[in-house]
């Protein structure tokens, strides 16, 4: 009994530092829309070390999460930059993924989870950014090699060149005008949006997002220009926030251990264009890296938007064509040693991703009480209609 004690006061302590960190996390995050829900049984699963049995059963699986872009902590801005991590949360997440997984770099383990020879550790887990954000030099930079760690960056070429900016950039900045002039969204071919809170803003943000992913190229970039149009005369609302990198900056990142992938010219949604314009987007920013980074080294390349529809056989097959060694997804999922090679999943992190979240995400929590949740309202509703009947 008396050699109990310690261990519980350490677990203890260990618990409370923990929750701290939570909390100052939770003090970030203006809204807080869905965490008290998860934070109520991850008390419950944690005690029980149901997300560390969970992690066991995953095996010699390969865990890939992707971010965008870590900010400082007064800049984050809830729906606004939700894309983006507060750096001290970032910082946490860090410590997280150190303390229970075994982080590589990407070639490495995609060349150790396909050769099935057992040289993929138990836990392995890769860290991966998309398009190409300045902060990613000088926020995600420092912190991971503060802890000795790599990461992959995929690149939007034409975002580094300046001639594209990121297409939804200049539709997020339109809506936060609106907001603080508290007038509506309207869009040339989209339709109107009326003014109301903030939270109501980002409802707007996400249903537009939503409907121009639909869209082609053309049809996508039309209604951007209109929103570029509206926003003439009036200051950046992000000022540097969004800013990209330059090719200078990019290289001194490879020369700090960084792999360095594509990820397109423009960033269009490639499964919405034909086959001609997919394999100019592919080819154009694989070459272009190569070009600029002076490398001989085969590149991975990360899909625009990255769900299941954007992987479709005819971009994994100019994707391979292009010379890139894989292909990464933004669907989650483990990927294992049958795991098509084009077709890699990753964990989404965003700016909500307390690390409480974190856990029940990357264990396979969340997902399976989605499942759970979805089974039951099914159950629910064939009931009701039983009842009705």
């Amino acid at each position: 009994e008396g050699r109990i004690r310690p261990v519980r006061g350490r677990r203890d302590s260990a618990n409370r530092r923990q929750r701290a960190a939570e909390s100052s996390c939770l003090g970030i995050m203006n809204s807080r829309s869905d965490l008290p829900a998860d934070r109520l049984p991850l008390d419950l699963v944690r005690g029980l070390q149901v997300p560390r049995i969970m992690r066991a059963f995953q095996g010699r699986g390969l865990t890939i999460v992707s971010y965008h872009g870590v900010i400082s902590d007064a800049e984050w801005r809830d729906w606004e930059t939700a894309d983006m991590i507060a750096e001290s949360v970032f910082h946490q997440h860090l410590s997280f993924y150190c303390r229970h997984y075994q982080v590589m770099g990407l070639r490495q383990a995609v060349n150790s989870l396909h050769a099935g020879n057992g040289t993929l550790p138990a836990r392995a887990l890769v860290i991966t950014f998309d398009d190409g954000y300045r902060n990613n030099l000088t926020y995600a930079l420092p912190a991971l090699k503060n802890r000795g760690l790599s990461a992959t960056f995929f690149i939007t070429t034409g975002f580094l060149d300046r001639t594209s900016e990121l297409w939804w950039l200049s539709l997020k900045k339109l809506i936060v005008l609106r907001l603080q002039q508290a007038k509506a969204v309207e869009l040339d071919g989209l339709g109107r949006w009326s003014a109301g809170s903030r939270e109501h803003a980002g409802r707007n943000y996400q249903e537009i997002l939503n409907a121009l992913k639909t869209l082609t190229a053309d049809g996508r970039m039309a209604v951007v220009e209109d929103a570029r149009q509206q926003l003439k005369g009036f200051p950046d609302p992000f000022e540097d926030i969004y800013a990209p990198l330059t090719w200078d900056e990019l290289r001194t990142m490879q020369k700090e251990g960084m792999e360095i992938g594509a990820h397109t010219v423009a960033h269009p949604i490639l499964a919405r264009e034909a086959d001609e314009e997919v394999k100019r987007e592919i080819e154009g920013s694989v070459n272009k890296v190569i070009e600029e980074l002076r490398t001989q080294d085969a590149l991975a390349f990360a899909y625009p938007d990255g769900q299941r529809e954007d992987c479709q056989p005819r971009i994994e097959s100019m994707v391979s064509q292009a010379g890139c060694y894989a292909g990464l997804a933004n669907y989650s999922g483990i990927n294992r040693q049958r795991t098509n090679p084009y077709q890699l999943r990753r964990y989404a992190i965003g700016g909500h991703h307390t690390p409480l979240r974190l856990e029940l995400d990357l264990c396979g929590l969340r997902s399976l009480k989605t499942r759970l949740a979805t089974s039951l309202g099914k159950v629910r509703s064939s009931s009701n209609e039983s009842d009705s009947a």
